[in-house]
């Protein structure tokens, strides 16, 4: 039977026990056992106490330190003097530096200026010391706290969550216990340490996914982001590429100068574009005028690639162009099963171009995966560990014609279950799907981070997080537009016949956005992004 997990509470300068009262309940929920440790008072002593009383309160075992204001700053020094202590930490309104000027003493606390100048000179080297904090850390900041701005939170080196409409008292806001409690049931300590159950029930009662927290109409506004096909042409006949599996073979198509610039001039809110679609970006002769043409617009240019012509001097001249990040679609390290998953490709090859990325060039890589490779996916967290990246993307099959050789349909449950348990002891989190989909995805970030096997191999039927239609416009070679990269062959408009914006909002994509909010679009209930 698993051990108890202990919640050390550690309260603010004018704080006592009973403010962690409204937090009890969600931790008993949990099976969490709180601990509320005697400070000793801050008149004779300093915070550093503080820290003593936190350290001896936790105890041998499973603990977590939660910490409010001054409280917060006491739980990072904890962490720091006992390393491996604490499977998590939460900060609450961590207060950063006060800029040379002593914190205001609480009303009827009594405090003399020396304890507060105690007080200000442990933040101020807390603040110091915090970037050498490893581990889980979470910090979570009221938007209208007045002591501790969100400008001021950032300060701090640490992931940060806005609570709406909260102050500093978070203690009194329901959509800071809702996330508390979210956090501590998906967390990595989580998933160790709480029962299963209890884990399932809270996540169940308060898990909202973006697209049902924003009203989606028929009508979108102007796309923030472009995936443009440059070429249909590709080296590879990859097995589950639906270049190979829906599209009939036909000539190749290289998008010309024109038709780009135009997508360009016709797309002048897009923020970003990526290079994507059913051929090699890296194919086209013009590619790197492309690059630099979006660029001198002030657009974010990324590019999806098979690996094979991106060696390292290629790629620098793409990033002297502008390009800032490069991603490799990457299914297995075997040779042999990369080989015949690629259509008779070099693993060698891909992998020696992948680790020998220039240096001022963002790289990431992402991986489908299927009945035939699930078993690689322990072995693509080992490359991306190695490789310094802290997320992997991953995503099961999509396409009708992939179905059979799904995640879905194959109840790969158990292997999921053990790449899980692999990414957390190797420090990598792996990310679904949504990420790539969902409005705002940085303040999204944990809903796109997979904690359970369904939360890549599941179906939702139903519709709850892909914003595609809404956010990206897709524009293949030939000019086309389709409603996202999922549905290539689903034809929505054409740039040589009417201007994106006519198309954007025109008929056919309103009546594409209303089937995807009715669940009535059959291409996407095969869809792990749906």
């Amino acid at each position: 039977m698993k051990a108890r997990l202990r919640a050390v509470l550690v309260h603010g300068l004018a704080g006592e026990g009973a403010w962690w009262e409204p937090l009890l309940s969600e931790l008993d929920s949990l099976n969490i056992e709180p601990r509320c440790p005697r400070l000793p008072s801050l008149a004779d002593r300093g915070p550093e106490a503080w820290v003593e009383a936190v350290l001896e309160e936790a105890g041998a075992g499973p603990a977590i330190v939660v910490g409010h204001s001054l409280g917060a700053a006491v739980a990072v020094r904890a962490a720091l003097a006992r390393p491996g202590a604490f499977a998590d930490v939460a900060l609450l309104a961590c207060p950063p530096v006060f800029d040379g000027f002593l914190p205001a003493a609480p009303e009827g606390s009594g405090l003399s200026a020396t304890a507060l100048a105690r007080v200000a000179r442990f933040l101020w080297e807390t603040a110091r010391r915090s970037v050498s904090l490893s581990g889980a850390v979470i910090h979570f900041v009221g938007d209208r706290d007045p002591f501790v701005p969100l400008e001021q939170a950032r300060r701090l080196p640490f992931p940060l969550v806005s609570i709406s409409d909260a102050d500093h008292e978070l203690n009194r806001s329901p959509a800071f216990l809702r996330a508390f409690a979210e956090h501590l049931a998906s967390s990595a300590c989580g998933v160790d340490h709480l029962d299963p159950a209890a884990r399932y029930r809270c996540l169940a009662r308060r898990f909202s996914w973006p697209a049902e927290s924003v009203t989606l109409g028929d009508d979108a506004p102007a796309p923030a982001r472009l995936d443009v096909e440059v070429t249909t042409r590709c080296q590879l006949a990859c097995r589950r590429c639906a270049r190979t599996l829906l599209i009939p073979a036909a000539g190749p198509v290289d998008m010309g100068w024109e038709l780009f610039g135009r997508v360009l001039e016709q797309a002048e809110f897009a923020r970003e574009l990526l290079f994507v679609g059913l051929g090699e970006p890296l194919l086209h002769p013009e590619i790197d005028r492309m690059v630099a043409a979006a660029a001198e617009r002030g657009i974010v240019t990324r590019l999806v690639t098979n690996g094979l012509l991106a060696d390292p001097a290629r790629l620098e001249v793409l990033a002297a162009e502008g390009l800032a990040e490069v991603t490799f679609s990457i299914d297995a390290v075997d040779p042999v099963l990369f080989r015949r998953l690629r259509g008779g490709a070099s693993a060698t090859r891909v992998l020696d171009h992948f680790r020998r990325i220039p240096p001022g060039l963002r790289r990431s890589f992402f991986v489908t995966l299927s009945r035939d490779n699930v078993g690689e996916l322990p072995g693509l967290i080992d490359l991306a560990a190695e490789e310094g990246l802290p997320v992997l993307p991953v995503t099961d099959v999509n396409f009708a014609e992939n179905q059979p050789c799904s995640l879905h349909a194959a109840h790969a449950d158990d292997a999921l279950t053990e790449a899980l348990r692999h990414a957390r002891e190797r420090g990598v989190l792996l990310l679904t799907p949504r990420f790539h989909d969902v409005g705002e995805a940085p303040r999204h970030f944990r809903l796109c981070v997979a904690r359970l096997p369904g939360d890549i191999s599941g179906r939702a039927g139903r519709h709850r997080s892909c914003l595609a239609p809404w956010r990206i416009a897709v524009v293949g070679a030939d000019g086309a537009v389709t409603p996202c990269n999922c549905a290539p062959r689903h034809a929505l408009g054409s740039l040589g016949a009417e201007p994106l914006a006519a198309i954007w909002n025109g008929p056919a994509l309103r009546r594409w956005r209303a089937a995807v909010r009715s669940g009535s679009s059959a291409p996407c209930l095969s869809c792990p992004r749906y």
